[in-house]
């Protein structure tokens, strides 16, 4: 059959026009949602959705990222500038799409598009509140960026891989999210060193598998694996204990490390330290699983079960020793392989930077007799109130403050480690330590412990001018102490005294429990919830002097 010369040149732009479409777009995923050729990169497993509220607790009551918190309506479009309750983690909350996570998980578990579509409508709504509103206070908070980075991988993955069926309009705004993340995650003044750095190079890692053919990521994984090696030569030390102050976040950091595992940036120096941190965790623990409560820090894990090599006193007892003094932490305890495990002490003493950390240099925690004798005051939340100020101040942890100076978590010299290395003699181990707190005091401390028997305390503090030092000793709140004039004497509920006597003579002995101007007296038990304790606390003054608890333990 002939054409006419109309028909055939019509014809022939429309082989040009499929033609140049081909070869444009053939190959680019910016233009085409599904890819015959695409094989899927990441599943909802390699990026630890979190939904700690099902679906139906979701769409019935509203997003409640914790239980602390009301539900809050969660529907598009949303507020995402809300900050209903002034709190700070709630709304990084919000920006790290914890209200999404229930619909992604439930879309998993039964494969029905609707809850895809619906998991992708929260997403798109995002991008138009930024693009109409500006943005928000926590809209590109570091570890939040990370964590939208992963879901919006996985989101285009599903695309890609031709599981859903997606408007070409809503793949291209995925797209502009996908390459703006991208963008912000490789500006290296935007990683963070601490543990949220974490979130950050696994989410640009993640989300240029899946994008690799943008030219937002040509240096994606590339500047993720160097910057990976920088956060974990930056967060732990030699010894694999995390630098941030705090059991909790070491456990958290390395937990996350290896869930989206870390073998992918293949840095054997690395793996070495995070094997290392997992080793270390069981020691940051009390017996009972709870994390020992020295900076933030909340929560509890698998504690210590065996350790083959005790050391032993003259009298042949023999305990686990935890001498991570070149990271900043002692530990004595109870052999973990006998089913009674009385006593553990914990001592901290580490200052890298003020990340997670609290104003506790060369505080201690006890344990004895299984039972909580001395605490610390522990991790109150993020809101920067009157509690912020107290739990994370040196008034409330076992160690020296001034009566008429606060002293906060930046009144420090960052030394690193403020230990020695864990001694013994024939009856006790020792514990030392030194500090600086510039400006104000020195203070070199030195506890002599005697498992189920004695705990002496010996701080001896040093200023250029006449202060008033205080010592403090927080008891457990279900301890009630009767004071005397050389101290106090307290009885454990299983009826054992505990009597602490004060050396030196010149000093005023006082307890306080429950005060709020100023705060003193105050236990955490839970996010912003505080409970009254007691502390008891021996008040000396002077320039250059010693101050020294002598206490005893298991008296009936």
């Amino acid at each position: 059959m002939r054409l006419n010369n109309k028909a055939t040149f019509s014809t022939m732009a429309f082989i040009l026009l499929a033609i140049t479409f081909t070869w444009l777009y053939s190959d680019n995923k910016e233009s085409l949602a599904i890819d015959s050729h695409y094989s899927g990169k990441v599943t909802e497993r390699d990026i630890n959705l979190n939904a700690r509220q099902d679906y139906d607790d979701l769409v019935e009551e509203g997003f409640q990222p914790r239980d602390d918190v009301p539900p809050w309506p969660f529907n598009t479009p949303v507020e995402w500038g809300a900050d209903p309750f002034n709190d700070r983690n709630w709304q990084f909350q919000l920006h790290a799409w914890r209200g999404i996570d229930p619909i992604l998980v439930k879309y998993y578990q039964t494969k029905d598009p609707a809850l895809f579509h619906e998991a992708l409508g929260f997403i798109l709504d995002w991008k138009n509140f930024h693009q109409q509103n500006g943005a928000a206070k926590f809209s590109w908070y570091d570890m939040a960026t990370g964590l939208r980075a992963m879901r919006i991988a996985l989101i285009l993955d599903d695309i890609y891989e031709g599981k859903v069926e997606v408007p070409e309009s809503q793949v291209a705004a995925l797209l502009k999210m996908a390459n703006q993340h991208a963008t912000r995650l490789q500006d290296e003044e935007f990683i963070s060193l601490g543990n949220h750095g974490v979130f950050q190079v696994f989410g640009l890692s993640v989300l240029c598998s899946v994008i690799d053919d943008s030219p937002s990521c040509d240096n994606g994984q590339d500047f993720a694996q160097r910057m990976f090696e920088k956060i974990i030569d930056h967060a732990y030390t030699a010894e694999g204990v995390h630098k941030e102050h705090s059991p909790f976040y070491h456990h958290f950091t390395t937990v996350a490390i290896n869930r989206y595992d870390a073998s992918k940036f293949n840095s054997d120096r690395a793996l070495s330290l995070v094997e290392k941190a997992i080793d270390v965790r069981p020691w940051l623990a009390w017996p009972d699983g709870h994390f020992v409560e020295a900076g933030d820090t909340e929560g509890e894990t698998t504690p210590l079960r065996r350790q083959n090599s005790l050391q032993c006193l003259n009298d042949e007892r023999c305990y686990a020793v935890g001498d991570y003094t070149e990271s900043g932490y002692a530990i004595i305890r109870s052999n973990p392989g006998e089913d009674d495990q009385p006593s553990m002490i914990f001592v901290t003493g580490m200052a890298y930077s003020t990340t997670h950390k609290h104003a506790d240099g060369l505080s201690f925690s006890l344990l004895e007799n299984g039972e909580h004798v001395f605490i610390d005051s522990g991790k109150y939340g993020y809101e920067r109130d009157k509690w912020w100020d107290y739990t994370r101040s040196a008034a409330a942890h076992n160690t020296i403050s001034l009566s008429n100076h606060t002293i906060s978590r930046d009144d420090i010299s960052m030394d690193g480690s403020l230990l020695n290395s864990i001694t013994n003699d024939e009856s006790s181990f020792i514990i030392s330590g030194q500090l600086e707190r510039p400006g104000l005091f020195t203070q070199q401390r030195e506890i002599e412990y005697t498992p189920g028997e004695n705990l002496v305390i010996k701080d001896t503090v040093s200023s250029q001018s006449e202060q008033s030092f205080v010592s403090s000793l927080h008891l457990a709140p279900s301890l009630t102490p009767e004071l005397n004039e050389k101290g106090f004497e307290v009885r454990l509920t299983n009826g054992e005294l505990v009597s602490a006597r004060l050396q030196d003579n010149d000093c005023e002995i006082d307890s306080i429990r429950g005060q709020e101007e100023p705060v003193l007296g105050w236990k955490s038990v839970g996010y912003l919830d505080m409970q009254p304790t007691t502390v008891v606390r021996a008040i000396c003054s002077g320039t250059s002097r010693t101050i020294t608890w002598n206490i005893n333990f298991g008296q009936s």
